[in-house]
Protein backbone atom coordinates (compact mmCIF):
# COMPACT_ATOMS: atom_id res chain seq x y z
CA UNK A 1 0.00 0.00 0.00
CA UNK A 2 2.59 2.45 0.30
CA UNK A 3 4.62 1.74 -2.42
CA UNK A 4 1.22 2.44 -4.18
CA UNK A 5 0.75 5.82 -2.66
CA UNK A 6 4.45 7.03 -3.35
CA UNK A 7 3.55 6.37 -6.72
CA UNK A 8 0.18 7.69 -6.48
CA UNK A 9 1.79 11.36 -5.15
CA UNK A 10 4.77 11.26 -7.09
CA UNK A 11 3.67 14.37 -9.25
CA UNK A 12 4.28 17.14 -6.31
CA UNK A 13 7.46 19.23 -6.14
CA UNK A 14 9.13 17.55 -2.54
CA UNK A 15 9.75 19.86 0.21
CA UNK A 16 11.94 18.73 3.35
CA UNK A 17 11.90 19.15 7.45
CA UNK A 18 14.22 21.84 6.99
CA UNK A 19 11.82 24.08 4.78
CA UNK A 20 8.87 23.73 7.41
CA UNK A 21 9.90 26.01 9.61
CA UNK A 22 8.00 29.03 7.97
CA UNK A 23 4.75 27.31 8.65
CA UNK A 24 5.53 25.48 12.26
CA UNK A 25 3.08 27.17 13.54
CA UNK A 26 1.86 26.00 16.75
CA UNK A 27 -1.10 28.11 17.59
CA UNK A 28 -3.69 27.22 15.25
CA UNK A 29 -7.13 25.94 13.93
CA UNK A 30 -7.37 22.42 12.56
CA UNK A 31 -10.38 21.42 10.37
CA UNK A 32 -10.18 18.02 9.93
CA UNK A 33 -12.31 15.61 6.97
CA UNK A 34 -12.93 11.88 6.25
CA UNK A 35 -13.63 10.01 3.22
CA UNK A 36 -12.85 7.12 1.62
CA UNK A 37 -9.79 6.16 0.61
CA UNK A 38 -10.98 5.76 -3.20
CA UNK A 39 -11.43 9.20 -3.61
CA UNK A 40 -7.26 10.18 -3.22
CA UNK A 41 -6.51 9.75 -6.71
CA UNK A 42 -9.08 12.51 -8.11
CA UNK A 43 -8.70 14.49 -5.15
CA UNK A 44 -4.39 14.57 -5.38
CA UNK A 45 -4.89 15.08 -9.03
CA UNK A 46 -6.77 17.98 -8.74
CA UNK A 47 -4.11 19.70 -6.07
CA UNK A 48 -0.86 18.67 -6.74
CA UNK A 49 0.15 21.76 -8.59
CA UNK A 50 -0.52 24.10 -5.86
CA UNK A 51 0.98 22.18 -2.74
CA UNK A 52 4.51 20.47 -1.74
CA UNK A 53 4.69 16.98 -0.43
CA UNK A 54 7.17 16.82 2.57
CA UNK A 55 9.78 13.68 1.69
CA UNK A 56 11.85 12.37 5.19
CA UNK A 57 15.07 10.14 4.65
CA UNK A 58 13.88 9.66 1.12
CA UNK A 59 9.96 8.51 2.11
CA UNK A 60 7.19 10.52 1.14
CA UNK A 61 4.56 7.97 3.19
CA UNK A 62 5.59 8.49 6.55
CA UNK A 63 4.89 5.65 8.95
CA UNK A 64 3.67 6.85 12.76
CA UNK A 65 3.31 4.94 16.11
CA UNK A 66 1.33 6.63 19.02
CA UNK A 67 0.26 6.47 22.56
CA UNK A 68 -2.04 8.16 24.06
CA UNK A 69 -2.33 8.73 27.79
CA UNK A 70 -5.12 9.01 30.39
CA UNK A 71 -6.32 8.67 33.64
CA UNK A 72 -7.50 5.48 34.68
CA UNK A 73 -10.87 7.01 34.39
CA UNK A 74 -10.34 8.16 31.29
CA UNK A 75 -10.77 11.99 32.20
CA UNK A 76 -9.63 13.20 28.88
CA UNK A 77 -11.52 11.17 26.78
CA UNK A 78 -14.57 12.13 29.12
CA UNK A 79 -13.73 15.66 28.36
CA UNK A 80 -13.54 15.16 24.55
CA UNK A 81 -16.80 13.06 25.01
CA UNK A 82 -19.07 15.40 26.59
CA UNK A 83 -17.59 18.91 24.48
CA UNK A 84 -15.61 20.46 26.85
CA UNK A 85 -13.62 22.81 25.66
CA UNK A 86 -9.75 23.98 27.42
CA UNK A 87 -9.27 20.28 26.81
CA UNK A 88 -6.03 17.71 26.54
CA UNK A 89 -4.41 15.25 24.57
CA UNK A 90 -1.14 13.50 26.01
CA UNK A 91 0.97 11.37 23.83
CA UNK A 92 4.44 10.23 22.80
CA UNK A 93 4.69 9.48 19.45
CA UNK A 94 7.85 7.39 17.30
CA UNK A 95 8.22 9.10 13.51
CA UNK A 96 9.34 5.89 12.43
CA UNK A 97 10.70 7.19 9.02
CA UNK A 98 13.24 9.08 11.11
CA UNK A 99 13.58 7.39 14.37
CA UNK A 100 12.82 9.89 16.49
CA UNK A 101 9.91 10.25 19.70
CA UNK A 102 8.36 13.33 20.92
CA UNK A 103 6.02 13.59 24.50
CA UNK A 104 3.25 16.03 22.93
CA UNK A 105 0.65 18.06 24.28
CA UNK A 106 -2.23 18.85 22.30
CA UNK A 107 -4.59 21.81 24.00
CA UNK A 108 -7.41 22.98 22.59
CA UNK A 109 -9.08 26.26 23.95
CA UNK A 110 -12.44 27.43 24.80
CA UNK A 111 -12.12 29.54 21.48
CA UNK A 112 -11.35 26.52 18.93
CA UNK A 113 -7.75 27.08 18.72
CA UNK A 114 -5.51 24.33 18.61
CA UNK A 115 -2.61 25.19 20.72
CA UNK A 116 0.65 22.23 20.43
CA UNK A 117 3.69 21.16 22.53
CA UNK A 118 6.53 18.75 22.31
CA UNK A 119 9.79 18.04 23.76
CA UNK A 120 12.03 14.90 22.37
CA UNK A 121 11.60 12.05 24.28
CA UNK A 122 12.86 8.55 24.29
CA UNK A 123 11.52 5.44 22.31
CA UNK A 124 10.13 3.22 24.68
CA UNK A 125 6.62 4.66 23.74
CA UNK A 126 4.51 2.76 27.07
CA UNK A 127 6.79 4.37 29.61
CA UNK A 128 7.06 8.16 30.56
CA UNK A 129 10.39 9.27 31.54
CA UNK A 130 11.41 11.34 34.30
CA UNK A 131 11.55 14.51 31.72
CA UNK A 132 8.42 13.20 30.03
CA UNK A 133 6.58 13.46 33.87
CA UNK A 134 7.86 16.95 34.45
CA UNK A 135 6.54 17.65 30.48
CA UNK A 136 3.56 16.66 31.28
CA UNK A 137 2.71 17.40 34.80
CA UNK A 138 4.59 21.27 34.23
CA UNK A 139 1.72 22.02 31.00
CA UNK A 140 -1.17 19.94 32.12
CA UNK A 141 -3.71 20.39 35.04
CA UNK A 142 -2.35 16.46 35.57
CA UNK A 143 0.08 15.10 37.14
CA UNK A 144 2.70 12.46 35.81
CA UNK A 145 1.32 9.44 38.48
CA UNK A 146 -2.45 9.55 37.37
CA UNK A 147 -1.28 9.39 33.82
CA UNK A 148 -1.08 5.84 31.62
CA UNK A 149 -0.97 4.29 28.60
CA UNK A 150 -4.89 3.78 27.62
CA UNK A 151 -4.44 3.44 23.41
CA UNK A 152 -1.95 2.92 20.79
CA UNK A 153 -2.69 3.68 17.10
CA UNK A 154 -0.60 3.54 13.84
CA UNK A 155 -0.62 5.18 10.42
CA UNK A 156 0.64 6.16 7.70
CA UNK A 157 0.45 10.06 6.63
CA UNK A 158 1.56 12.25 4.17
CA UNK A 159 2.14 16.02 4.39
CA UNK A 160 1.45 18.63 2.43
CA UNK A 161 2.73 22.58 2.36
CA UNK A 162 0.90 25.03 0.07
CA UNK A 163 2.81 26.79 -2.59
CA UNK A 164 0.75 30.19 -1.78
CA UNK A 165 -1.18 30.15 1.36
CA UNK A 166 0.02 29.69 5.30
CA UNK A 167 -1.30 26.13 5.15
CA UNK A 168 -0.28 22.34 6.20
CA UNK A 169 -2.51 19.35 5.55
CA UNK A 170 -2.28 15.55 6.88
CA UNK A 171 -3.65 13.12 5.57
CA UNK A 172 -3.35 9.81 7.60
CA UNK A 173 -4.57 6.46 6.27
CA UNK A 174 -4.09 2.48 7.07
CA UNK A 175 -5.11 3.56 10.40
CA UNK A 176 -5.29 0.50 13.42
CA UNK A 177 -6.13 1.46 16.28
CA UNK A 178 -5.23 -0.88 20.12
CA UNK A 179 -7.02 -1.14 23.41
CA UNK A 180 -6.10 -3.58 26.33
CA UNK A 181 -5.26 -6.31 23.90
CA UNK A 182 -7.90 -5.43 21.61
CA UNK A 183 -7.67 -3.87 17.94
CA UNK A 184 -9.82 -1.82 15.70
CA UNK A 185 -9.09 -1.62 11.47
CA UNK A 186 -9.77 1.36 9.60
CA UNK A 187 -7.48 1.24 6.95
CA UNK A 188 -9.59 2.65 4.19
CA UNK A 189 -10.34 5.97 5.85
CA UNK A 190 -8.33 9.04 5.22
CA UNK A 191 -8.70 11.78 7.84
CA UNK A 192 -7.79 14.79 6.54
CA UNK A 193 -6.38 17.73 8.59
CA UNK A 194 -6.02 21.22 7.09
CA UNK A 195 -3.58 23.27 10.06
CA UNK A 196 -3.97 27.21 9.31
CA UNK A 197 -3.84 30.17 11.27
CA UNK A 198 -7.12 31.57 12.24
CA UNK A 199 -9.25 33.70 10.15
CA UNK A 200 -7.06 32.18 6.91
CA UNK A 201 -9.52 31.90 3.90
CA UNK A 202 -10.36 28.49 2.75
CA UNK A 203 -7.97 26.78 1.07
CA UNK A 204 -8.04 24.94 -2.41
CA UNK A 205 -8.27 21.70 -0.82
CA UNK A 206 -11.26 22.93 1.47
CA UNK A 207 -12.98 23.50 -1.95
CA UNK A 208 -12.04 20.06 -3.20
CA UNK A 209 -13.30 18.55 -0.66
CA UNK A 210 -16.55 20.84 -0.25
CA UNK A 211 -17.09 20.01 -4.69
CA UNK A 212 -16.81 16.11 -3.09
CA UNK A 213 -19.80 16.98 -0.71
CA UNK A 214 -17.39 16.28 2.38
CA UNK A 215 -17.42 18.59 5.07
CA UNK A 216 -15.72 19.40 7.95
CA UNK A 217 -16.54 17.01 10.65
CA UNK A 218 -14.01 16.01 14.35
CA UNK A 219 -12.02 12.99 14.27
CA UNK A 220 -10.01 12.52 17.23
CA UNK A 221 -7.81 8.88 17.05
CA UNK A 222 -7.61 8.44 20.73
CA UNK A 223 -11.63 9.03 21.10
CA UNK A 224 -12.38 6.47 18.28
CA UNK A 225 -10.14 3.83 19.74
CA UNK A 226 -11.72 4.25 23.29
CA UNK A 227 -15.38 4.44 21.55
CA UNK A 228 -14.71 1.15 19.13
CA UNK A 229 -13.08 -1.05 21.38
CA UNK A 230 -14.12 -0.14 24.88
CA UNK A 231 -17.63 -1.56 25.31
CA UNK A 232 -18.35 -0.70 29.14
CA UNK A 233 -17.40 3.20 28.31
CA UNK A 234 -19.72 5.92 28.05
CA UNK A 235 -19.73 6.69 24.00
CA UNK A 236 -23.47 7.92 22.99
CA UNK A 237 -21.60 11.15 21.48
CA UNK A 238 -19.32 8.88 19.46
CA UNK A 239 -21.74 6.29 18.40
CA UNK A 240 -23.17 8.10 14.73
CA UNK A 241 -19.43 9.33 14.94
CA UNK A 242 -18.35 5.46 14.37
CA UNK A 243 -21.02 4.28 12.58
CA UNK A 244 -20.13 6.77 9.81
CA UNK A 245 -16.25 5.79 9.86
CA UNK A 246 -17.45 1.94 9.62
CA UNK A 247 -19.58 2.59 6.75
CA UNK A 248 -16.91 4.74 4.43
CA UNK A 249 -14.09 2.52 5.33
CA UNK A 250 -16.17 -0.79 4.51
CA UNK A 251 -17.34 1.04 1.15
CA UNK A 252 -13.70 1.61 0.54
CA UNK A 253 -12.01 -0.89 -1.73
CA UNK A 254 -8.73 0.18 -1.98
CA UNK A 255 -8.17 2.41 -5.53
CA UNK A 256 -10.13 -0.16 -7.52
CA UNK A 257 -12.97 2.38 -8.24
CA UNK A 258 -10.26 4.51 -10.49
CA UNK A 259 -8.37 1.52 -12.09
CA UNK A 260 -4.96 2.69 -10.94
CA UNK A 261 -4.52 -0.46 -8.57
CA UNK A 262 -5.16 -3.63 -8.32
Amino acid sequence: MASDLSSLVGGFEVTRLEDMKQIAFNERIDIKYFFSLKLLPWLISEIESEYKILQVEGFVVQPYKTVYYDTPSLKLYLDHHNGKLNRYKLRKRLYIANNISFAEIKFKSNKGITFKKRVSTDKNLDILTEEDRIFFGKNTNLTASELFPQATNYFNRITLVSKSEKERITMDFNLRLERLGLESNLGNLVIAEVKKPRNESITLIETKLNELGIKSSSFSKYCTAIAMIEENTKNNNFKIKVREYKKVNDESHSFDTFGQFT
